[in-house]
């Protein structure tokens, strides 16, 4: 069976690079709804031209590729849908090109996680010529909107069935049955300015879950106001420029994703430590005190120190600034949160509202989901852990700190693409994936629906 792998990925190998380049060239940004419908479109074209049944939910924001009869499903969860694309002038090439160079397919979603919604097409395509009679069936479902509000996940399951058990190639190897919760807590501050300043606009360039790399304000100020900002230095202040009457600022950093900040630089935090000496706005006060500095929200309480729960590693919490606005004459301030097992939304609104009054903003939390932890010793389990081993991988069972679909269904596990030494470019500028490594990741998730498809036992 392994020599039959090989030269299937062999063979279908140049389509596959072609077939992700022609999905990066969709700029499917989520809350870009006709971008993704075209996307799925095109996606679940591919799927119909290689001979499988497609479906898609009444909203149009999933969509089903599916082979085999039984009365067990497994489950290939991907998505579609992208982060924005960050500063811009960061990246060497058109984020939505798409081009392979010097072994890398480059490109927004190169990474996250359209080589994933390829890998699990061609994986069952190459199930259909090994396994013509499977004793399972396989269902690849395709979200649009995994990088925000999971509505298409909650569409599907309003409309279809879900599967039983199964995966999604959109992390890392070896496996993850183990995920932080995700929260996104939203403070509204009435404030927007003092005696000599007022904010016309502020903005960061990413996407809620994603570090930003600028975070951009315009003020308007008095004279004495003017002659304080005109007089600022600092080495992350980007550009600054005066422009009828308002003075614009922006704020440099790097992108990095949302669940591990440690990797990025904030420009939300930096803008608001550097202006809040010059500038007292409550919202600048409370970024810089509680926020700044400290990825863990350590002053905030969320979350305790031990990483430990019930003796199986669950990591600590993280909360982190991402994304501001003025809207509707109130300043909006976006905290993505990942909160460790026993963390409740709870937890989350008592340790924001101590502090509401003092800095004057009201709370909403958002988008809250639990953290996960599934069985290690279910047989779909070791079914996985095999056929990584058998390509000449250790097999462990870890904790992913960021969030997937995997929350979105039972049984479901984050399980590749990206092997431990590959560089990790999701949500960052030149996003990109190593040729490599996706067809080394196309051969496992073979291996493993080869024989999951083949045996007539449970999988649970």
């Amino acid at each position: 069976m392994r020599d039959r792998i090989e030269a299937f990925v062999e063979n279908e190998k140049d389509q596959m690079i072609r077939d992700l380049v022609e999905l990066i060239g969709y700029p499917s940004i989520n809350g870009d709804a006709e971008e993704n419908r075209k996307c799925l479109s095109a996606y679940l074209h591919m799927a119909e031209k290689l001979g499988f049944k497609t479906a898609k939910t009444s909203a149009g924001d999933a969509g089903i590729v599916e082979y085999g009869e039984g009365s067990e499903t497994v489950g290939i969860l991907v998505h579609l849908d992208v982060v924005a694309v960050g500063d811009a002038q960061k990246w060497e090439h058109d984020p939505f090109g798409g081009f392979v160079r010097d072994g890398w397919v480059h490109g927004r979603g190169a990474a996250d996680d359209k080589n994933g919604a390829i890998m699990a097409l061609y994986a069952l395509k190459a199930l259909k010529e090994l396994v013509p009679d499977p004793e399972k069936r396989i269902r690849i479902i395709a979200g649009t909107g995994e990088e925000g509000e999971w509505t298409d996940m909650d569409h599907f399951k309003q409309e279809f069935q879900c599967p039983d058990c199964g995966f999604t190639p959109d992390g890392e190897f070896p496996l993850y049955n183990r995920e932080k919760g995700y929260a996104d807590a939203v403070l509204k501050f009435s404030q927007t300015g003092t005696k000599d300043f007022t904010i016309e606009s502020i903005h960061t360039e990413n996407s809620a879950n994603t570090i930003p790399s600028l975070a951009t304000v315009t003020l308007k100020a008095s004279e004495e106001g003017a002659a304080v900002i005109r007089r600022l230095r600092h080495p992350k202040l980007l550009l600054k420029r005066e422009e009828n009457g308002c003075l614009t600022l922006t704020f440099t950093g790097v992108s990095a994703h949302s669940s591990i900040p440690e990797k990025g630089d904030n420009a939300l935090c930096t803008l608001c430590s550097v202006l809040r000496p010059y500038i007292d706005i409550c919202l600048f006060a409370f970024v810089d005190e509680f926020l700044s500095g400290d990825i863990h929200a350590k002053k905030l309480e969320i979350g305790c120190e031990d990483e430990y729960y019930n003796g199986v590693r669950i990591g600590r919490t993280t909360a982190v600034p991402t994304i501001i606005t003025l809207e509707d004459g109130c300043l909006r301030l976006g905290i993505n949160i990942r909160q460790q097992f026993g963390i409740t939304k709870g937890d989350i609104e008592e340790a924001f509202i101590k502090y509401s009054s003092k800095y004057g903003y009201e709370l909403s939390v958002k988008n809250l989901l639990d953290p996960i932890m599934i069985d290690q010793d279910l047989k779909i389990m070791k079914m996985m852990a095999d056929a990584y081993e058998a390509w000449g991988f250790k097999n462990s069972f870890g904790l992913a700190s960021g969030t997937t679909y995997a929350k979105a269904m039972p049984n479901i596990v984050a399980w590749g693409p990206l092997f431990p030494e590959d560089i990790d470019t999701c949500h960052e500028e030149n996003e990109r994936i190593s040729v490599d490594s996706f067809l080394m990741a196309e051969k496992i998730y073979i291996t493993f629906l080869c024989e999951a498809a083949a045996t007539k036992e449970s999988l649970l």
